[in-house]
């Protein structure tokens, strides 16, 4: 009985020994996982982390790329905003003028017609195609409403003034008033003007780029002289000619022109003088004639 017992007490022994062999074996092959499982996790952190620096870069690139679109495209989009919504402001003051003086542009209470609005597009289409600014446009359509050019003659008025200030030295506003001014001095009509306004500007600009004075001074100076000159039944063409001579001579034009309009003055009055006073025989011994024919010359 003892011997079954010291033979179950070895028997366990060698058992429990198997038992703890495998149970160390266990125990190694788990360890292995484990630290195989470590260096996996080690891996993937130092992946997550690159990944986490690589996404903190792109955040930052990508703030970078918003400030710049902010600075480059944004911040400049704004300015062109309000830089045409102050252009639109000037303009929508400008065309007010025109509907001051241009009839049916506008009602009693300051709404555009039908008609106004036509204009305001013609004048808006004109200044995409011109040099001369839209307001400038609308300026001179003011003038021409303020000197009673018809309506439908209006944009076509302003068309060839807006072309002659890119031509010449004049801006908006002296073109068109000296030029419907001269028109009007000799009786130019004014459904004429528009065709008045044509041929004179492009004998203005011929002059201009032919003779020694500018623009601004052949004007300056025809605007002194050809209430005389009309009198006298000297052309427009003529009195043209004439004040491109006095300007180019280095006359200013308040000088040479008051100067002119005296002698043209004179000569008046001694075309209606007797014929043998001295002032009508002083002229006509200038100009090698009798008196008879001095008159009849002036007259």
């Amino acid at each position: 009985m003892a011997d079954i017992g010291i033979q179950i007490l070895v028997q366990g022994a060698s058992q429990a020994r198997a038992n703890i062999g495998a149970f160390e074996t266990d125990l190694r092959r788990v360890q292995t996982q484990i630290n195989s499982t470590a260096d996996t996790s080690n891996f993937l952190t130092n992946r997550l982390v690159s990944l986490g620096n690589t996404m903190a870069n792109i955040g930052g690139a990508l703030t970078g790329v918003g400030r710049t679109l902010t600075f480059s495209l944004t911040a400049p989009i704004l300015a062109f905003g309000a830089t045409s919504l102050k252009a639109g402001m000037e303009f929508e003051s400008a065309f007010a003028g025109v509907a001051k003086t241009v009839d049916g542009v506008a009602t009693s209470t300051g709404e555009l017609t039908e008609m106004g609005r036509e204009m305001q597009k013609a004048l808006l289409d004109m200044g995409m195609n011109f040099a001369t600014p839209v307001n400038d446009l609308a300026k001179i359509a003011e003038i021409g409403g303020q000197l009673r050019i018809p309506a439908n003659d209006l944009l076509e008025y302003t068309r060839i003034i807006g072309q002659t200030v890119i031509a010449t030295d004049l801006s908006a506003q002296d073109a068109a008033f000296n030029v419907a001014r001269i028109g009007n001095i000799y009786g130019v009509a004014s459904e004429d003007m528009t065709q008045f306004a044509d041929k004179f500007t492009n004998a203005l600009v011929y002059l201009g780029n032919t003779s020694a004075a500018t623009e601004s001074e052949i004007t300056n100076t025809m605007m002194r002289i050809s209430s005389a000159t009309r009198q006298l039944g000297i052309s427009q063409a003529d009195a043209l000619g004439i004040s491109a001579t006095i300007a180019g001579i280095g006359a200013r034009p308040e000088l040479g022109g008051t100067a002119v309009q005296r002698i043209f003055l004179e000569l008046l009055d001694a075309a209606t003088a007797a014929v043998d006073s001295d002032k009508v025989q002083q002229f006509a011994q200038i100009i090698g004639v009798t008196g008879e024919e001095f008159q009849s010359l002036v007259r």
